[in-house]
């Protein structure tokens, strides 16, 4: 065979090889979206919203321990499901999932409605992160780091334990989850892919590149928990 034609098939190959692994990445990416979106459960989300009332009004000579417990399990288990892939906006304020978009802060405020908690859903979808985390976490509970590495951020919530927290950046809010298998970065996403995204705490840029980051464990709120069963 040519060698110039044999240099060529070698170039076609390699062109191949790249162009199918390149695909690959980008089906990779869609499919983890695509899986986040399919893990919600199967009942309407209005549905859901009625068990997690008629099951927190349940709790009554519950101790605090086990109500922690059942409100962390309710925001991860059968709140967050529902909203994975829904579009994010910077003015987005829809209040059912995979319908129309949602911002950072709604996404938050959203939620915590949802999922029991009497608050005002637009007031504090349109607040600051630290005004957000005061409403909902106890003083003792919250820590600020400024131009600290992510590391030592998460080093903080592993220490405090498993269970919700609010995590405030620069101009952005979400949640953190500690669970027994990692720490879980979970919030309306301004960038690729434009939605609710579930990331590892630890690889996720926008985390690790914000300045600042305040960071409060509410799930251990005494005072929430007990309204949350409550009200």
């Amino acid at each position: 065979m040519p060698k110039q034609m044999t240099r060529f098939l070698l170039l076609l190959v390699l062109f191949c090889g790249f162009a199918c692994k390149k695909a690959k990445t980008k089906s990779t990416k869609k499919q983890t979206i695509t899986n986040q979106k399919k893990s919600a459960t199967t009942i309407p989300y209005s549905a859901m919203k009625l068990r997690i009332d008629s099951l927190r009004h349940s709790f009554k000579n519950r101790d605090i321990l086990y109500i922690e417990k059942q409100f962390s399990a309710v925001i991860m288990d059968s709140i967050f499901p529902y909203w994975y892939g829904t579009s994010w906006d910077f003015n987005g304020t829809t209040q059912q999932p995979q319908e129309g978009s949602i911002a950072c802060g709604y996404f938050v405020s959203t939620v915590l409605r949802d999922a029991g908690l009497h608050i005002n859903r637009i007031k504090m979808g349109q607040a600051s992160s630290e005004y957000i985390i005061h409403q909902l976490a106890q003083k003792n509970d919250i820590k600020l780091f400024y131009n600290k590495p992510i590391d030592s951020a998460l080093a903080y919530v592993k220490n405090k334990g498993k269970g919700i927290y609010i995590v405030g950046l620069d101009s952005h809010v979400g949640f953190l989850v500690s669970d027994a298998n990692n720490i879980w970065f979970i919030h309306s996403k301004w960038v690729n892919p434009k939605a609710v995204v579930k990331e590892i705490a630890k690889l996720s840029g926008i985390l690790g590149s914000s300045k600042y980051k305040m960071i409060a464990k509410i799930s251990c709120n005494s005072d929430l928990l007990k309204s949350w069963q409550r009200d």
